[in-house]
This record gives structure tokens, C-alpha cells and sequence, in this order.
């Protein structure tokens, strides 16, 4: 369960296998945090996020209005 430290896009750590995660997942909560373990586009591996939703929030510049015409 020891993460690898890999990703170069994101700077997390990287679990090799969703086991991997998911057992870190435990030992989180344990401690009284709320994560959830995700497959990363980018190095392939499994992170962990704070975010509870499988859709990540939009950023600020996405949710500006647009000026009425």
C-alpha cells in the first residue's frame, strides 16, 4: 500500500491499484478525514480527493454570467 510518488501533472500521490487506494481510504478515515480514491487521466495511477461527487466543481471563470444583450 506504500504510494508512489509519480505523478508529474498533478503532484500526488499515486496508488498503483484501486486496492491500494481504497486501503488508504481506511486509514484516512480513521483519522477522521473524508476522501475518495479516483483513477487519474494523466499518470494512470489512483489518487486520493476531497471531493465526495464523482463530477469535480466548475471553476469561478465558468460560473461568471454572462452580461445580458
Amino acid at each position: 500500500m506504500t504510494p508512489d510518488y509519480g505523478c508529474t501533472e498533478t503532484g500526488k500521490r499515486r496508488y498503483l491499484t484501486s486496492a491500494d487506494a481504497h486501503a488508504a481510504v481506511v486509514g484516512t478515515k480513521r483519522r477522521g478525514h473524508r476522501v475518495r480514491p479516483y483513477r487519474c487521466d494523466h499518470c494512470h495511477g489512483w489518487h486520493l480527493t476531497h471531493y465526495l461527487q464523482e463530477v469535480r466543481p466548475k471553476s469561478r471563470a465558468r460560473t461568471i454570467p454572462r452580461p445580458l444583450r
